[in-house]
Protein backbone atom coordinates (compact mmCIF):
# COMPACT_ATOMS: atom_id res chain seq x y z
CA UNK A 1 0.00 0.00 0.00
CA UNK A 2 1.75 3.36 -1.33
CA UNK A 3 1.33 6.64 0.61
CA UNK A 4 -1.40 8.01 -1.01
CA UNK A 5 -3.33 5.08 -0.53
CA UNK A 6 -2.78 4.80 3.45
CA UNK A 7 -3.62 8.18 3.64
CA UNK A 8 -6.59 7.80 1.87
CA UNK A 9 -7.76 5.07 4.06
CA UNK A 10 -6.89 6.86 7.30
CA UNK A 11 -9.05 9.91 5.88
CA UNK A 12 -11.75 7.17 5.09
CA UNK A 13 -11.38 6.15 8.86
CA UNK A 14 -11.26 9.47 9.87
CA UNK A 15 -14.46 10.93 8.23
CA UNK A 16 -16.08 7.74 9.82
CA UNK A 17 -14.78 8.56 13.30
CA UNK A 18 -16.31 12.30 12.98
CA UNK A 19 -19.45 11.21 12.07
CA UNK A 20 -19.86 8.66 15.25
CA UNK A 21 -18.64 11.39 17.30
CA UNK A 22 -21.59 14.10 15.80
CA UNK A 23 -23.40 11.28 16.52
CA UNK A 24 -22.27 10.88 20.66
CA UNK A 25 -22.56 14.66 20.68
CA UNK A 26 -19.22 15.87 20.32
CA UNK A 27 -18.78 19.03 17.29
CA UNK A 28 -16.99 21.93 16.78
CA UNK A 29 -12.79 21.17 18.11
CA UNK A 30 -13.63 17.91 19.80
CA UNK A 31 -15.19 16.68 16.56
CA UNK A 32 -11.57 17.75 14.52
CA UNK A 33 -9.98 16.44 17.19
CA UNK A 34 -11.72 12.61 17.07
CA UNK A 35 -11.36 12.78 13.60
CA UNK A 36 -7.75 13.04 13.10
CA UNK A 37 -7.47 10.28 16.35
CA UNK A 38 -9.17 8.56 13.58
CA UNK A 39 -6.50 8.74 11.26
CA UNK A 40 -3.47 8.43 13.31
CA UNK A 41 -4.36 5.53 14.24
CA UNK A 42 -5.27 4.16 10.97
CA UNK A 43 -1.93 5.58 10.31
CA UNK A 44 -0.01 3.50 13.11
CA UNK A 45 -2.02 0.46 12.63
CA UNK A 46 -0.53 0.48 9.01
CA UNK A 47 3.30 1.55 10.00
CA UNK A 48 2.82 -1.51 12.64
CA UNK A 49 2.14 -3.81 10.83
CA UNK A 50 4.89 -3.28 8.06
CA UNK A 51 8.80 -4.40 7.97
CA UNK A 52 9.04 -2.63 4.64
CA UNK A 53 11.41 0.22 4.75
CA UNK A 54 10.09 2.21 2.37
CA UNK A 55 6.62 2.09 3.25
CA UNK A 56 8.03 3.42 6.77
CA UNK A 57 10.39 5.88 5.49
CA UNK A 58 7.30 7.46 3.34
CA UNK A 59 4.38 7.00 6.19
CA UNK A 60 6.60 7.86 9.08
CA UNK A 61 7.71 11.78 8.39
CA UNK A 62 3.61 12.15 7.47
CA UNK A 63 2.27 10.80 10.51
CA UNK A 64 4.84 11.92 13.22
CA UNK A 65 4.08 16.35 12.17
CA UNK A 66 0.07 15.21 12.38
CA UNK A 67 1.28 13.77 16.09
CA UNK A 68 3.14 16.39 16.86
CA UNK A 69 1.01 18.74 14.90
CA UNK A 70 -2.10 18.03 17.17
CA UNK A 71 -0.53 17.97 20.24
CA UNK A 72 1.04 20.74 20.45
CA UNK A 73 -2.34 22.67 18.74
CA UNK A 74 -4.32 21.23 21.74
CA UNK A 75 -1.83 22.37 24.58
CA UNK A 76 -1.64 26.06 22.56
CA UNK A 77 -5.34 26.62 21.80
CA UNK A 78 -7.80 23.91 23.53
CA UNK A 79 -6.41 22.98 26.98
CA UNK A 80 -5.91 26.52 27.72
CA UNK A 81 -9.43 27.31 28.15
CA UNK A 82 -10.47 24.22 29.51
CA UNK A 83 -8.17 24.78 32.31
CA UNK A 84 -10.18 28.31 32.56
CA UNK A 85 -12.48 25.94 34.58
CA UNK A 86 -11.96 24.58 37.50
CA UNK A 87 -13.66 21.60 37.33
CA UNK A 88 -11.43 20.27 34.24
CA UNK A 89 -7.59 21.12 35.63
CA UNK A 90 -7.76 17.67 36.42
CA UNK A 91 -8.20 16.58 32.97
CA UNK A 92 -5.87 19.38 31.83
CA UNK A 93 -3.13 18.56 33.60
CA UNK A 94 -3.29 14.75 33.40
CA UNK A 95 -3.50 15.66 29.59
CA UNK A 96 -0.26 17.43 30.03
CA UNK A 97 1.05 14.55 31.67
CA UNK A 98 0.53 11.92 28.75
CA UNK A 99 1.59 14.75 25.61
CA UNK A 100 4.86 15.15 27.30
CA UNK A 101 4.85 10.89 26.78
CA UNK A 102 3.42 10.91 23.33
CA UNK A 103 6.25 13.29 22.50
CA UNK A 104 8.40 11.31 24.15
CA UNK A 105 7.38 8.06 22.30
CA UNK A 106 7.67 9.88 19.38
CA UNK A 107 11.45 10.79 19.85
CA UNK A 108 11.74 6.86 20.29
CA UNK A 109 10.92 6.09 17.23
CA UNK A 110 12.81 8.79 15.60
CA UNK A 111 15.94 7.79 17.17
CA UNK A 112 15.61 3.99 15.90
CA UNK A 113 16.52 2.59 12.46
CA UNK A 114 13.82 1.71 9.85
CA UNK A 115 13.00 -2.01 9.16
CA UNK A 116 14.69 -3.17 12.48
CA UNK A 117 12.57 -4.79 15.31
CA UNK A 118 13.73 -1.64 17.57
CA UNK A 119 11.51 0.59 15.47
CA UNK A 120 8.64 -1.87 15.01
CA UNK A 121 8.50 -1.95 18.64
CA UNK A 122 8.85 1.41 19.67
CA UNK A 123 5.98 2.38 16.87
CA UNK A 124 3.69 -0.73 18.50
CA UNK A 125 4.74 1.47 21.70
CA UNK A 126 3.38 4.69 20.48
CA UNK A 127 0.48 2.73 18.83
CA UNK A 128 -0.36 1.54 22.65
CA UNK A 129 -0.25 4.83 23.95
CA UNK A 130 -1.97 6.87 20.46
CA UNK A 131 -5.05 4.80 21.07
CA UNK A 132 -5.33 4.50 24.60
CA UNK A 133 -4.78 8.80 24.70
CA UNK A 134 -7.87 8.96 22.01
CA UNK A 135 -9.97 6.80 23.80
CA UNK A 136 -9.89 8.90 27.06
CA UNK A 137 -10.31 12.16 25.50
CA UNK A 138 -13.14 11.10 23.28
CA UNK A 139 -14.87 9.07 25.77
CA UNK A 140 -14.14 11.17 29.20
CA UNK A 141 -12.35 14.69 28.41
CA UNK A 142 -14.06 15.85 25.66
CA UNK A 143 -17.66 15.20 26.79
CA UNK A 144 -16.55 16.83 30.21
CA UNK A 145 -15.21 19.91 28.26
CA UNK A 146 -18.65 20.05 26.10
CA UNK A 147 -20.74 20.09 29.27
CA UNK A 148 -18.84 23.09 30.85
CA UNK A 149 -17.82 25.01 27.37
CA UNK A 150 -20.60 27.26 25.66
CA UNK A 151 -21.12 25.83 22.26
CA UNK A 152 -20.22 28.87 20.55
CA UNK A 153 -16.57 28.69 22.17
CA UNK A 154 -15.95 24.95 20.80
CA UNK A 155 -16.90 26.18 17.71
CA UNK A 156 -14.27 28.87 17.72
CA UNK A 157 -11.75 26.44 19.01
CA UNK A 158 -11.99 24.66 15.83
CA UNK A 159 -10.12 27.16 13.69
CA UNK A 160 -7.79 28.45 16.60
CA UNK A 161 -6.99 24.85 16.90
CA UNK A 162 -6.72 24.36 12.81
CA UNK A 163 -4.92 27.80 12.10
CA UNK A 164 -2.17 26.47 15.85
CA UNK A 165 -1.58 23.27 13.78
CA UNK A 166 -0.91 24.41 10.13
CA UNK A 167 1.67 26.93 12.11
CA UNK A 168 3.23 23.77 14.21
CA UNK A 169 3.45 21.76 10.95
CA UNK A 170 5.41 24.70 9.30
CA UNK A 171 7.98 24.99 12.12
CA UNK A 172 8.59 21.03 12.37
CA UNK A 173 12.17 19.76 10.55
Amino acid sequence: MNKEMAETVAKGAGVAKAAGARLKGLFGVFNTLAKQHAEAKSLLKRLASTDDRATQIELWPTLRAELISHERAELDEVYPVMERHGMLHEVVQHHRSEAEQLEAAIGDVDAASYATPEWTTRVRALETLVVAHAKEEEEQFFPRAADVLEPELIKYLDQRYRTAQASVKEELP
